[in-house]
């Protein structure tokens, strides 16, 4: 009788390969793999992106991270393929639950309601949750995208303290944003105890590293003696820095300083020119004062026309000096023809902001009845509005009505 060999469970285990094999397969596709992606890097900076997203693909089958994130911000972006933001989801969170911290911060990006992206529901808690995790990992971008997020309350509460925490995180990384964020809350004292001279370390910092705002805030804090000894000089130096790369406010400012001559010699020509770009712009300030300079005929000819225009876009931002100068206008048909109901609205605008000579025009015109409905009271409620601010002129005809009142 022939005897039976017993198969044990141990007999019936695969043969393993050795660990230093093991470890040498695990290197050989990763390399394989990092060969393709660089290949794919090279082809997408030829613009060969075809051939890049192919390549970025193959490797992203072998769940390179790299490749995973790229596959996801050519369909984000619609490089080489059609754009297409939930495809770009999916291979983002292929690579961000593996804990790639770029493409959790450009997940967080997608979902986060100050993205350009309007093609996913905005979803602010998602956002913090994803740049909190690349945040942790030391990505200095979301770093400042979560400090953003818990200055403003969004998708959690609201939290100065630790946004500084994490500005100050990405700032000492040399993040530029971050750096010129940090200052703004130096200088405010939010979050932190108010230090200007902090603020201008901060902002030197990230000036030097061409942020455009940055330079702008140095301009000031020269201009103004704030964290450093006062140079006008060292002010239009950064200012016009700041204004060369398109920033608005520097660009105003600029034009301030060349309109009224601050350290430099008076200039109405590079005043107008600076203004004009701010004011194109949207900067409320500059639109007001080209409005100026085409009403008065400085640095360029008189244009009542191109005034009413630029006063117009000031006054619809709320700037009050440019409603009362455009109600004028419509009041005495300077440059337009005469409407006092149109006058009377840009005068109630410009009044209701405590603008005392629009509150003394417009009581003028309900004492006299002039586009309006004669009211005395409304009139006296009016002058004592503008009188309260010095206006003489409100004062001396609130004693008028009064004493008629007694």
């Amino acid at each position: 009788m022939s005897s039976k060999t017993l198969v044990t469970s141990h007999s019936l285990a695969p043969t393993r390969a050795p660990n230093s094999l093991i470890a040498r397969g695990v290197s050989q596709i990763l390399g394989e793999s990092q060969a393709i992606y660089d290949k794919g890097v090279v082809a997408y900076k030829s613009e060969k992106y075809d051939e890049a997203l192919k390549n970025f693909q193959i490797t992203a089958a072998a769940n390179h991270l790299d490749s995973l994130h790229s596959v996801a911000w050519m369909h984000n972006n619609g490089v080489g393929v059609d754009e297409s933001t939930a495809i770009a989801i999916e291979w983002y969170q292929k690579a961000a639950k593996q804990g790639h911290a770029k493409s959790q911060y450009h997940l967080a990006l997608i979902y986060h309601e100050h993205s350009a992206n309007k093609n996913v529901g905005k979803n602010n808690a998602l956002a913090f949750e994803w740049y909190l995790k690349a945040a942790i990992q030391g990505h200095s971008d979301a770093q400042n995208n979560l400090a953003w997020m818990l200055r403003k309350g969004e998708g959690i509460t609201k939290n100065d303290q630790e946004a500084v925490k994490w500005y100050q995180l990405a700032a000492e990384q040399g993040n530029p944003t971050a750096q010129r964020n940090l200052a703004y809350l130096l200088l405010a004292g939010t979050g932190i105890f108010q230090n200007d001279e902090l603020a201008f370390e901060w902002f030197y910092k990230a000036a030097r590293q061409g942020d455009a705002a940055s330079q702008c805030g140095l301009g000031y804090l020269y201009a103004k003696g704030r964290g450093v000894q006062e140079s006008l000089s060292e002010a239009r130096t950064w200012f016009l820095k700041s204004a060369e790369q398109g920033n608005m406010y520097a660009q105003s400012n600029l034009a301030k300083i060349y309109k009224d001559g601050i350290g430099v010699e008076q200039n109405n020509f590079l005043a107008f020119n600076w203004y004009q770009k701010a004011a194109e712009q949207g900067d409320v300030t500059a639109q007001f004062n080209l409005a100026l300079m085409h009403d008065n005929g400085e640095g360029i000819g008189e244009n009542k026309t191109v005034a009413i225009e630029w006063y117009r876009k000031a006054g619809n931002q709320g700037h009050a000096s440019a409603q009362f100068n455009l109600a004028l206008m419509y009041d005495s048909g300077d440059g337009i023809d005469e409407n006092k109901t149109v006058a009377i609205q840009w005068y109630e605008k410009s009044a209701e902001q405590g603008n005392a000579s629009a509150q003394n025009n417009l009581g003028v015109l309900y004492e006299y009845g002039d586009g309006v409905e004669p009211d005395d009271y409304i009139a006296i409620n009016l002058y004592k509005k503008a009188a309260a601010q010095g206006n003489e002129k409100a004062q001396k005809s609130l004693d008028r009505l009064l004493a008629k009142h007694k």
